[in-house]
């Protein structure tokens, strides 16, 4: 007569861990997906520091560059959503705070001192450190994102208020830059790069 042995409780464990494995050549995408949006928060705050730089010494530049700073800070503010949210309703918060933040930026539009060179295309701000502020904030708030995020993988307590500055910074400079770009087009024309114009002709 056989004997019924129960079967062991380790060995029971270890025959569901390695069905659990994934296959040989396999590999998981989940860890992958934060990294990638952590890549794309510091490519995009990076950029976003560099032009607010450029504004705040003076600098000449093109006029679609006007646009590229708060694109990037939108791009930021628009990839902090992807993380787990604690909010109810985070998109409802994220729009009203990019809305107050767009409104304000129009108000600080108008009082914007600048030249325009409208032969070259290129624009220059004067006196314009806002931008820089708020950039230098929305990089801030960014990496505390990040911070929380590794923190707290479930879901961090202080998303709300980040992602909702964040936005409000975005559309901060989205609203100035628009407000400038539509004065500019009325703008006087001034003189930037008159080294690189040919003189005229002389004749006789």
């Amino acid at each position: 007569m056989a004997l019924r042995t129960e079967p062991d409780a380790g060995s029971t464990a270890n025959c569901i861990a390695r069905s659990n494995k994934p296959p040989l050549g396999t590999f998981s995408v989940v860890p992958v997906i934060p990294i990638a949006i952590y890549a794309v928060v510091i490519v995009c705050a990076a950029g976003c520091l560099y032009g607010a730089l450029r504004e705040a010494r003076g600098r000449s530049m093109r006029l679609w560059r006007l646009f590229a700073t708060p694109l990037l800070a939108l791009a930021i503010a628009s990839v902090l959503l992807l993380f787990p949210a604690t909010w109810p309703h985070p998109l409802l918060l994220w729009g009203a705070a990019f809305a107050i933040g767009l409104a304000v930026g129009a108000m600080r539009g108008p009082f914007i001192n600048f030249q325009v060179d409208h032969e070259w295309h290129m624009i220059r701000l004067k006196y314009a450190r806002d931008g820089r502020a708020v950039a230098v904030a929305l990089t801030a708030m960014g990496a505390l994102e990040i911070a929380s995020s590794l923190a707290a993988p479930a879901g961090s307590p202080y998303h709300p208020i980040l992602a909702a500055g964040t936005a409000a910074c975005a559309g901060f400079l989205m609203g100035r830059a628009v407000t400038v770009g539509m004065r500019a087009r009325r703008e006087s024309h001034s003189e930037f790069r008159t080294y690189a114009r040919r003189p005229p002709l002389q004749t006789g």
